[in-house]
């Protein structure tokens, strides 16, 4: 164990402030944001696969694989491991031509 004052025990007093600070202001934030419509960007997943993929594991059912399936279809058709939130839009249907309109605009 390095001796109190040591350049080592200093450098990880400091990480540790920082980081104690960063959670401090997230939680601030939580606080702050309960019963409004905003979100804090710590909540936020930053990979809607990420998102997707907890979403399958906790809401997946003894002899349904539904949810798996169509996460590991929707990788495969779009083709690329990340995808920003902010890349999905709404679905467009028309109903009178059964069509789908793009669901995605994902640069390749």
């Amino acid at each position: 164990m390095p001796a109190p004052g040591s350049q080592t025990e200093k450098k990880f007093n400091k990480e540790a402030l920082a980081l104690l600070e960063t959670k401090k202001a997230e939680r601030t934030l939580d606080a702050l944001a309960i019963g409004s419509a905003y979100i804090p960007s710590h909540k936020l997943k930053k990979n809607f696969f990420e998102f997707s993929e907890e979403y399958v594991k906790t809401h997946k059912t003894d002899g349904n694989r539904y949810l798996q399936g169509s996460l590991n279809h929707f990788k495969e058709f779009t083709g690329v491991s990340t995808i920003a939130p902010i890349d999905i839009t709404e679905c467009e249907i028309s109903i009178k031509q059964g069509v789908a309109g793009p669901i995605l605009s994902v640069p390749r």
